[in-house]
Formats: C-alpha cells, structure tokens, sequence
C-alpha cells in the first residue's frame, strides 16, 4: 500500500451514561512514507469499528459452520452493530438473533435497529445465556470487568467471536477446539486477552493457538470439520485502521472530498 500512518483512541467506558457521548473516539492521520510528512487528518470512530467487525467477519467467512441460521451477542454499543454487520455478510443464511445488554432499553433498541438493518429478526434477551446458549455463532463486545461466559454455551460447530477482554475465563479454551486469534505476539504483548491466559496458565499450549492470516493462506487448518468448537480472539491491530483510513482517503481524493488544511506557509527550520 505504500502508506504509514497511526490510530488515537482513547475510551471512556463511563462517556455514554455520565454524559451522552460515545465510550470511544479516535483521530488517524495518514502520513506519506517516503517524507512522513502528513497527507490526511480523518476520524477514526467509524474506521475503527468497521475494521473489527470486518476481522470477525474475516473469521466467520474461514471459522464459521457452513448454513449457520443463528447468531447471538452481548453487548449492543457501536461494535455490536459493525459486528452484526460483517456477520449478515459473510453467513447469508442467518435467520434468526439474539441481544442481551445490561442496558435493556438499549438491547431492544438495538434489536429493532438491526433487524431492519439485516433483513432477519433479532430479539432482546433477558440474560448473556440465553442470547448464546447453543448459537451457531454468538459474539461477545462488552467492557466486562469479569468473566462469565460458561463451556456449555459452545455446541458442536458454534463459532464465538470474543471481542472483548475479560468475557471468557481461560479455562473455557482448554474445551474448544480451534483458537484462533489475529496475531499471537500481539495478543502476548498486551497480557490480558484470553487466548494469552490461556496459555500462560496451562489451560492450552501455544501451538494451539493459530494466527488467522496463517488460515487464509493455508499455513495453518482452520475448521476441519462440522462438530468442532472454534473462538476468534483479536486484538485488533493497528494495519487494519491504517489500510482502510487509506481506502477512505484515497476515495475522499477521487470524489474532490474534504479540505486541504495549511501545515505551514514555509518551514521555520530546514
């Protein structure tokens, strides 16, 4: 792609309640490789949440139980939409959802909202287990300080997408089949995912552990076959934002988008 550029997302989980704002907001700024000198300012709120529903999406199309019907999520913010979306994309025969948020007010929102949205009905549900207890695919994207998702949600052939950090306990992985993350030496370096607890507490060996990209090149099997239990556990990693703010710049150039903002008029220094 030939571009450099960096993400700055700072989160405030208490934002949406304290004061009607967003839990996240970001800024990417694109800069050209050969000068660094900046080429765009964008924001970075949409690019983000669209790049991680599309690695979940990425993940289904490869993880993903061929004719899945039902899908489950905890979790009805931003993320889940995004989520939801990439879902309906890559599983065209999902019928049937189901949201669960402590929020309930937002879950049924969420659930009119998506339904329209996806063209498939989607119900609020009254608790995390019975949003995906027994789905084909279910997605967890919360800001849970603990764990609770249990090892008998998993049916044979269910994919979870854990998008958050603290959903799933560790010991849950060593009943899965297939564990799958976007790149483990991230995931390692930040120290609070799953699949690193897992490993780093005896509950799965690292070779367990399998990086996507290895899947779709064909380094690495993914699902072999229909009663395997499968979970997707990305970081996110900061290649996405950069190639698809990329994407979004080049298409603001070619449709005469945005406004050329002066650096300077003449560098102070040379």
């Amino acid at each position: 792609m030939q571009i450099a550029g960096i993400k700055w997302i700072p989160s405030k989980p208490s934002n949406p309640q304290k004061y009607g704002l967003p839990r996240a907001n970001a800024l990417i700024i694109l800069n050209d490789p050969e000068t660094l000198f900046p080429l765009a300012v964008m924001d970075g709120t949409i690019v983000s949440a669209m790049r991680t529903g599309a690695a979940s999406g990425v993940a289904a199309k490869y993880l993903a139980l061929p004719g899945a019907t039902t899908l489950g999520m905890v979790g009805a913010g931003v993320q889940m939409r995004t989520q939801a979306m990439a879902m309906k994309a890559v599983l065209p025969d999902l019928k049937a959802g189901k949201v669960f948020d402590l929020n309930q007010p937002k879950a049924k929102a969420f659930a009119a909202e998506m339904s329209q949205e996806l063209g498939f009905p989607i119900q609020a549900a009254a608790s995390a287990s019975e949003a995906c207890a027994g789905m084909d695919v279910f997605i967890t994207a919360t800001m849970s300080s603990f764990a609770y998702v249990e090892k008998d949600w998993y049916k044979p052939g269910t994919l979870h997408c854990e998008i958050s950090f603290w959903d799933t306990p560790a010991e849950v992985l060593g009943s899965l089949d297939i564990i799958v993350c976007d790149d483990y030496h991230a995931v390692e370096h930040h120290g609070v995912d799953v699949a690193f607890r897992a490993v780093r507490d005896g509950h799965i060996r690292r070779e367990q552990v399998v990086d996507m990209g290895d899947i779709i090149i064909g380094k690495a099997a993914g699902r072999t076959s229909a009663g395997q239990k499968a979970i997707f556990n990305p970081i996110g990693m900061g290649i996405h934002d950069v190639s698809e703010a990329y994407r979004v710049y080049r298409n603001a150039k070619e449709g005469d988008i945005g406004r050329l903002l002066p650096l300077w008029e003449s560098p102070h220094w040379r």
